[in-house]
């Protein structure tokens, strides 16, 4: 319906890229849409999402190990999404660079020790995804770490 944009120059420090070229920090963007869709969507009593081929066919992301009951709360389930994408967003920058594999063996033995958070069973597994791209021979050595 509507999109209007305005850019903050006056209240906001710029960035100067060159001689006579300056590019502000702050852009306000706002978009006005109705979603049409031709068939309902969310999710049925069980659980189940209603439409399967929602967007048109696309395959729908699924993880199998990350999943929750039909019956629980909205809430819950929501909570478990935030969970599972803060883990996934920390693994990015948390297990790389220093001190990245020491903090993956933590988060490796924290997510199995029982009474672990559903936040820290979300990050050990992504620090697991994390650790299953390394070479067969790092694994091997981290394992061993993590066991002792």
């Amino acid at each position: 319906n509507n999109l209007s944009y305005n850019i903050d120059i006056g209240k906001a420090a710029i960035f100067e890229k060159g001689p006579n070229t300056v590019l502000p920090q702050v852009y306000n963007v706002t978009v006005d849409f109705a979603v049409i869709h031709e068939k309902t969507n969310g999710w049925d009593d069980n659980g189940e999402f209603i439409n399967e081929n929602l967007p048109y066919g696309a395959m729908m992301y699924s993880d199998p190990s990350k999943t929750i009951a039909a019956d629980a709360s909205y809430a819950s389930r929501i909570q478990l999404e935030r969970d599972n994408q803060a883990a996934a967003d920390i693994a990015k920058s948390k297990f790389n660079g220093a001190f990245g594999k020491m903090r993956r063996r933590k988060a490796i033995k924290k997510g199995s020790r029982p009474g672990a958070t559903d936040y820290e069973r979300a990050l050990s597994s992504e620090a697991m995804n994390s650790l299953n791209q390394e070479s067969p021979e790092t694994v091997a050595e981290e394992i061993a770490k993590i066991n002792k």
